[in-house]
């Protein structure tokens, strides 16, 4: 008893030395007031855990789900015995369902001709499927088009689909797909003959190459017509009913230019494929399309800047992690720094106690995310398409918004601010009068602080 009274006493001291030396100083286990923060950050980090097993409607209506979809997809499977697919998201019961919340949207637009599936050739010859989605069927069009690249090992193309049906509902014409070897894309290549002699072209499929080349050949597909038809596509994929051009080509936005109003996104793999497609030293195929780059996870290093790009990126991989020391806040920044070095608008995000599947929902399993990570994520997501794609006069403040920064804020579980707590949050961008705006640390997390007047309480 004597042990325990000595020991909370000492903890009391340390945190009390802590205040007085300033927070700067708290920056490992040895104090108690930064043991606390870590922790309860560790435990927000599976926020989203507690809705996804504790709830019987959601429970049932994702098992549900699971069955309806795991029985379709592969009797369709052994109607084409030609092209299998063979990842675990397809082959595991529930690994084509995503967030089962965005199901019902899904059937009713798909029932309404604003979804439609695709299945179109990669450059190695494997048949990709995916959705292409569009506006209310009320707006004629044109509109920009969006092509989300998916990550990889578990990343199926519905876990998608919280940033498709966002979009699409926004006024924009969005791609999303499954990459060769991944949910119900195909894992091998072929050669363009009568008998589609199947190839190792892209095998192993778990290799970022392919999530890069993907990339670039999503866009082929996005813009390709019936007049200008998919490059990649075999002579006899259009009577085989596989697609040869985007059936929404039409409704798609060109500018004076001459190239499409083309934005790209892309999670994990995909992130780095958006950021490899967007380098006009790499991708000398259609990068003229290209206007803008969302990066989930974050921006890469190593490329050319050449369009305005945000980065946004998790605290954690895909379990809490746990930080006995404050990491770098600089450490996510690299790229961000890169693309501000070059002039061009730039932003990076990062959330509180966000993981890496902020992006991505992986039902059924004790994956972590936070309860608001993607609430934010999102909305972040698409102030930023729709500055560069859209040109919305209301992009700018929803940008530089100050109600992350909130105390006691409902957003993100009555935390002081909804920013990562140990990675700056930060911006570089010119407004759509021209005036810079320009933060390097907009939660202020690192020392010392500097003055942020778009975003400061």
């Amino acid at each position: 008893m004597h042990k325990t009274w000595k020991l909370a006493a000492i903890l009391l001291l340390a945190v009390v030395a802590a205040s007085q030396t300033g927070f700067a100083a708290c920056d490992d286990y040895r104090c108690p007031e930064y043991a606390v923060s870590d922790l309860t950050n560790m435990t927000q980090s599976i926020g989203r855990l507690p809705t996804e097993f504790t709830d019987p409607d959601k429970v049932v209506r994702f098992e549900e789900k699971s069955a309806e979809t795991y029985l379709a997809y592969w009797i369709a499977q052994l109607r084409d015995p030609k092209h299998p697919a063979a990842s675990l998201g397809f082959l595991l019961p529930g690994g084509m369902v995503g967030d089962v919340d965005y199901w019902p949207s899904y059937e009713a637009w798909t029932a309404e001709g604003r979804v439609k599936e695709v299945r179109f050739r990669h450059r190695t010859g494997s048949l990709i499927t995916g959705h292409v989605w569009r506006p209310p069927l009320s707006e004629p069009g044109p509109f920009p088009a969006i092509s989300i690249t998916p990550g990889s090992v578990q990343a199926t193309e519905p876990m998608y689909w919280w940033a498709s049906e966002m979009l699409a509902e926004a006024g924009y014409v969005v791609l999303t797909f499954d990459a060769q070897g991944q949910g119900r894309s195909e894992v091998f290549g072929h050669k363009d003959d009568a008998d589609e002699t199947p190839t190792f072209d892209g095998v192993p499929f778990q290799q970022a190459i392919n999530f890069h080349e993907m990339t670039i050949d999503a866009i082929e597909f996005m813009l390709s017509t019936p007049s200008s038809p998919l490059r990649y596509a075999f002579s006899g994929d259009a009577a085989a009913g596989y697609d040869v051009y985007n059936p929404f080509s039409s409704l798609i936005e060109y500018l004076p230019d001459g190239h499409a109003n083309l934005g790209i996104a892309g999670h994990s793999f995909g992130a780095s494929g958006v950021t490899y497609a967007q380098d006009p030293a790499i991708n000398t195929l259609n990068v003229d399309n290209i206007r803008t780059v969302v990066a989930w996870d974050n921006l890469a290093t190593g490329y050319t800047p050449h369009v305005p790009a945000m980065a946004q990126n998790g605290e954690s991989f895909v379990e809490p992690s746990f930080n006995p020391q404050r990491p770098d806040p600089e450490s996510k920044k690299a790229a961000f720094n890169a693309w501000r070095t070059a002039g061009l608008d730039t932003m990076q995000v990062a959330t509180r106690a966000a993981t890496h599947l902020e992006w991505s929902f992986v039902p059924g399993l004790p994956l972590a995310a936070s309860s608001w990570g993607n609430k934010i994520v999102a909305y972040y997501t698409l102030a930023w398409f729709d500055k560069y794609l859209k040109h919305d006069p209301t992009a700018d403040a929803r940008l530089l918004t100050k109600k992350f920064n909130a105390p006691d804020n409902a957003a993100c579980g009555g935390n002081d601010g909804c920013y990562s707590i140990y990675y700056k949050n930060a911006y570089w961008f010119h407004d759509s009068g021209g005036a810079l705006h320009s933060c390097d640390d907009v939660a202020h997390i690192a020392a010392p602080a500097e003055s942020c007047a778009d975003t400061d309480l």
